[in-house]
C-alpha cells in the first residue's frame, strides 16, 4: 500500500479532537490541532469560582468504560480528576440541591414559590394529542412552572436553541424521572 504524505487540521480540543489527533499519530499522520480557547478539553473542562467547582458544560466524563478510562490515562500529560458528585441548581441567586430535598427547597424558593410549582404540576396540562416538543413534554410532566423556571432557562442556554424545537424524544431520554420520584426519593 502506498503511504500518502498528510497532514490533517483538527478543529476543536475537546474529548472527539484530541482522540482524532492521538489515533491520527499513531497511524504516522500529522496532525494540527487548533483550539480557541488556552486549554483542551471542550465541553468537559472544570472551573472554581471562589472554592467551588462548576463544569463547564452538560458533559461530565464518567469513566465507566474500562477502554475509553484506559485510552485517556494513557496519555503524557493529561490531569484527571476525580471528584465527589455534589450537584446543586443555582437559582434566583440561591444553591438548591439535587436531587431535590424537601426542607432544603422550601428555604430556598419559599412556601408561596413551591406551592406554585406544586399547583402548576397538580393541573399540568396533558394534551391528547402527540407531544411534539421537549416544551410540551416537560409541560405535561412536570407543569408549566418547573418548565419556566429550571428546563426552559437551562436547556436553551446549554443547547442554543428553544425548547420548542427541540424532539419530545430528546427530553424524555435526558430526564429519567419525574417529580413525583424527586420528591419520594428525598
Amino acid at each position: 500500500m502506498q503511504r500518502l504524505d498528510k497532514h490533517v487540521l483538527v478543529v476543536g480540543g475537546g474529548f472527539a479532537g484530541l482522540a482524532a489527533c492521538v489515533e491520527l499519530s499513531k497511524n504516522g499522520v500529522r496532525t494540527t490541532l487548533c483550539e480557541r480557547l488556552n486549554a483542551a478539553g471542550g465541553l468537559s473542562q472544570t472551573h472554581e469560582i471562589e472554592g467551588i467547582r462548576f463544569e463547564l458544560g452538560p458533559h461530565i466524563y464518567f469513566d465507566k468504560d474500562r477502554e475509553v478510562s484506559d485510552f485517556w490515562h494513557s496519555l503524557p500529560g493529561v490531569q484527571m480528576s476525580k471528584y465527589e458528585r455534589n450537584n446543586r441548581i443555582y437559582y434566583d441567586g440561591k444553591f438548591i440541591s439535587s436531587p431535590l430535598s424537601i426542607p432544603d427547597t422550601l428555604a430556598k424558593l419559599g412556601p408561596v414559590e413551591v406551592v406554585r410549582i406544586l399547583w402548576s404540576y397538580v393541573f399540568r396540562s396533558r394534551r391528547r394529542h402527540e407531544i411534539d416538543s421537549a416544551e410540551a413534554w416537560v409541560r405535561a410532566n412536570f407543569g408549566a412552572e418547573l418548565f419556566r423556571r429550571f428546563f426552559k432557562v437551562y436547556n436553551e442556554k446549554i443547547w442554543g436553541i428553544p425548547s420548542a424545537e427541540m424532539e419530545a424524544d430528546w427530553a424524555g431520554q435526558r430526564i429519567k424521572s419525574s417529580l413525583i420520584t424527586m420528591v419520594i426519593t428525598l
